[in-house]
């Protein structure tokens, strides 16, 4: 007897909220939404961005294609350390570079982590960044010789997306270019690809980059 008193209050209760939420998702049309055109300053804005993306996406004279957009920030001043705090297999692999008697050695095995493409080093003080990009087995290393730019200040390098031919794109100062773009505004610097064991054996003071 109860539990069929309990069951008539529920529907008594529930048969309310059901026809309110039934009369409010109901299409009338007095109810019908007003919809506001977008103004001409709105359009401009959609208009330019879509502009902007076109211009990054398509092929220009920086590089080919796109098959997609990343953004991923360069590594900047990261940690060095010595070689003797590291503890290495002999045959990893590390891109060796030297500036004014300063060496380092980049580990490559982190750097197939889209995140760790990049390292915008400061040696010296002057700025040296090592790329790689494992889909093309690309390494390329700069420096930034550029009259407004600061010497004691690391590139603002950055990973900016992947062309139609699986190589990566770079970013700079929000221009996008391809890893190997001649019109990248930076100069080439002398590397060395070997391994850990080579590389320590000749630059015994040598810092290590690893994440």
């Amino acid at each position: 007897m109860i539990s069929h008193l309990i069951m008539i209050g529920i529907v008594v209760v529930a048969a309310p909220l059901a026809w309110l939420a039934y009369q409010a998702n109901t299409y009338k049309p007095d109810r019908q939404l007003s919809l506001r055109p977008p103004t001409a300053e709105e359009l401009a804005k959609e208009r330019a961005l879509q502009e902007e993306l076109d211009k990054k996406w398509n092929a220009n004279e920086n590089h080919p294609k796109l098959r997609a957009l990343a953004s991923f920030k360069g590594h900047r001043d990261p940690v060095l350390r010595d070689s003797s705090d590291v503890q290495l297999d002999d045959a990893a692999e590390v891109i060796g570079v030297e500036m004014d008697g300063v060496q380092c050695a980049v580990v490559m095995a982190p750097m197939v982590d889209p995140k760790n493409h990049i390292v915008n080093l400061v040696l010296a003080g002057k700025p040296v960044t090592v790329t790689y990009c494992d889909l093309a087995n690309c390494v390329r290393v700069v420096t930034d010789n550029r009259s407004d730019s600061v010497p004691s200040d690391s590139i603002p390098l950055n990973v900016g997306g992947l062309d139609v031919f699986n190589r990566m794109v770079v970013e700079l100062d929000g221009e996008l270019y391809a890893q190997s773009s001649e019109n990248l505004p930076l100069a080439d610097y002398p590397y060395e690809r070997t391994t850990w064991g080579s590389w320590r054996k000749d630059n015994a003071e040598t810092k290590v980059w690893i994440p």
